[in-house]
């Protein structure tokens, strides 16, 4: 399994709103150990969403399945509903997206794709106090 499990916790300023199948990005930057990702829950004609698939990645030119997947996410709320993940991830530059699955195994495209900083390394320290 080339996916790593990432833990549940808190932390971070990041908010991607569907619109039905889309997303939208309110905030793109962040820098912190930890990322939470927050959504509005998709609403879907004819049935009802299932499922999340959350991933990251530091090439968006790879292709979805060779994004690192992210477990425990939350179970789909009705339409309109908040839904939120915090994860753990290291160091680095990373991009964010995320799909659902409705009742029928439909997959909605790909999201927005959101760039996160994670940046747990301090500075150097001064030496020059005067």
């Amino acid at each position: 399994m080339r996916s790593k499990l990432f833990y549940v916790g808190i932390i971070a300023l990041m908010a991607i709103i569907f619109i039905g199948y889309s997303c939208k990005v309110v905030n793109s930057d962040d820098i912190s150990t930890s990322s939470l990702r927050t959504w509005t829950a998709p609403e879907d004609t004819g049935g009802f969403v299932v499922e999340y698939d959350l991933r990251y990645t530091d090439d968006t030119t790879k292709e979805w399945n060779d994004w690192f997947q992210i477990y425990n996410e939350p179970i789909p709320g009705s339409p309109g509903s908040p839904e939120s993940l915090t994860v753990s991830i290291p160091n680095g530059t990373w991009f964010f997206g995320i799909k659902s699955r409705d009742d029928s195994y439909n997959w909605s495209a790909i999201s927005n794709i959101i760039k996160v900083k994670i940046d747990t390394i301090p500075p150097m320290a001064i030496v020059d106090l005067n």
